[in-house]
């Protein structure tokens, strides 16, 4: 996926809400086996369940720890993840933010 399409996702998102987004739905691939699965990468490094901010409450329900893949520090984290990435998977697409 291109980083063009994953920052014009999340511009929209700041436009359309007026904060920045904690968490992005994405599509990963398994490097190894090539299995495509979806999840949510926060894009804030603190995370705490008992704490209520309202990103969390999102249309597929309240985000919790668990519900989380992986944690990154913010979106430019994200690109990076997305260009050069030495984890077990990539990323395929970013569907949505939070």
């Amino acid at each position: 996926m291109q980083t063009t399409t994953i920052l014009h996702k999340y511009n929209a998102f700041v436009k359309a809400y007026h904060h920045i987004p904690k968490v992005a739905k994405v599509v990963i691939e398994w490097k190894d086996d090539k299995e495509q699965c979806q999840y949510h990468i926060s894009l804030d490094d603190y995370w705490v369940d008992d704490f209520k901010y309202p990103y969390r409450d999102t249309k597929i329900g309240i985000l919790k720890e668990d519900d989380i893949f992986y944690h990154i520090g913010n979106i430019q984290a994200l690109l990076n993840l997305v260009t050069s990435n030495n984890e077990d998977f990539k990323i395929l697409k970013v569907t949505d933010f939070y």
